[in-house]
């Protein structure tokens, strides 16, 4: 983290890794970004974990099913922490944006939304 960012939130990989991130405001680039970033060459180990499933939406099996009213509030708290943040709707890009989920809530609160998302298969299955 560089002396100009700001701490803006941190969160947990329960479900891959256990590691710990934080989410950093950069004033230059009006960017929030992961700190540490992980490294490329990393990433496939959070995409191809068995357990990570965001990148599906099945909704088979209790499990299936409890993920998915899960996911949906998380997503909804997480535009609902943008919206206050930021004063009303504006302008989103997401990186690694996974199947879209976070993009699709977003866009549904009024949000312009844009996204990216390097890994292929959750690409594929994005909305």
């Amino acid at each position: 983290m560089q002396n100009h960012e700001k701490k803006y939130l941190s969160v947990k990989d329960y479900l891959v890794s256990d590691e710990s991130f934080e989410l950093v405001y950069d004033p230059d680039s009006d960017f929030l970004k992961t700190f540490p970033q992980p490294k490329a060459e990393e990433l496939s180990k959070y995409y191809e974990s068995q357990e990570y499933i965001s990148h599906t939406d099945e909704n088979r099996g209790l499990f299936s099913r409890l993920y998915q009213l899960v996911k949906k509030w998380s997503l909804q708290r997480k535009t609902k922490l943008i919206f206050d943040q930021n004063k009303g709707i504006g302008s989103l890009l997401d990186i690694g944006a996974g199947t879209g989920d976070f993009l699709k809530a977003a866009k549904e609160k009024g949000w312009q939304v844009h996204g990216t998302e390097p890994n292929e298969n959750a690409a594929k299955l994005a909305l």
